[in-house]
């Protein structure tokens, strides 16, 4: 009898185990969803006239198939006029076409890294309006974050419909701040925002205050959670609410 007590996991034991069936599990899930965006991704993107280059390489760093999906329908079916993105990389090859195709919008993506510019540009099979804007580190609520120099002067006097947000490199605290630096005086009346690695606590943090800052200014708004190999944050004006059940 003693044996067999000995075998009988402690209750830390069972916890841990469970912890790590949870966890093995919310990593397959977050798979199958990924495959099921990139299958969706890619059959959306095939007979699209303004997607010509159709080479994406999404994961790690770089967003994933689920945040492309979501930014095709957005593009494809708001067609915003007016882009604003942080972070050169793989969802820049879908708003530049974008941009390159509707010739009366406007796209523009901030990126810190001239090398990182430069490859981009070599490797682009169409022009891209990129802007290159200095790092530094600023104080938001005690913590130390990660922004772009100068970014009120910057965008202070423009507005626009679709925002992306997938840099500077993540902060532990209030990741990607710059947008709390503009937000609301960038946004058009009709507006969306993603933020990507929302699995991240800073990034979780900044989304929680983007709600708080439209809140007191009392603009109503939408928002979603999506899943798949990462997660991303989806924010949106009242009329786009559509966006946030896709």
């Amino acid at each position: 009898m003693k044996k067999l007590i000995n075998k009988i996991p402690s209750v830390k034991n069972l916890k841990e185990m469970l912890l790590t069936i949870t966890s093995q599990n919310e990593k397959t899930i977050s798979l199958q969803n990924e495959q099921l965006k990139a299958d969706i991704f890619l059959n959306s993107i095939a007979n699209c006239e303004w997607v010509s280059d159709k080479k994406f390489y999404p994961g790690r760093w770089a967003v994933d198939f689920s945040f492309l999906y979501t930014l095709f329908r957005i593009l494809d079916e708001i067609k915003p006029q007016k882009i604003l993105e942080f972070g050169l990389g793989q969802s820049s090859k879908l708003v530049q076409q974008f941009g390159n195709f509707h010739k009366e919008n406007y796209v523009i993506t901030c990126e810190h890294d001239a090398a990182w510019i430069d490859f981009f540009k070599k490797g682009f099979s169409q022009k891209a309006n990129i802007k290159q804007l200095e790092l530094e580190t600023i104080n938001y609520k005690g913590f130390k974050t990660l922004t772009y120099k100068n970014i009120k002067q910057e965008f202070e006097n423009q507005k626009f419909n679709l925002i992306l947000i997938d840099a500077p490199f993540g902060s532990e605290h209030y990741s990607r701040s710059q947008i709390l630096e503009l937000i609301p005086n960038i946004l058009e009346q009709s507006f969306c925002i993603l933020l990507d690695d929302y699995n991240r606590i800073g990034e979780q943090e900044t989304a929680q205050e983007m709600q708080r800052i439209l809140t007191e200014n009392n603009i109503k708004y939408f928002h979603a959670i999506y899943h798949g190999d990462k997660k991303h944050f989806l924010l949106c004006s009242e009329d786009l609410k559509f966006l946030s059940s896709m």
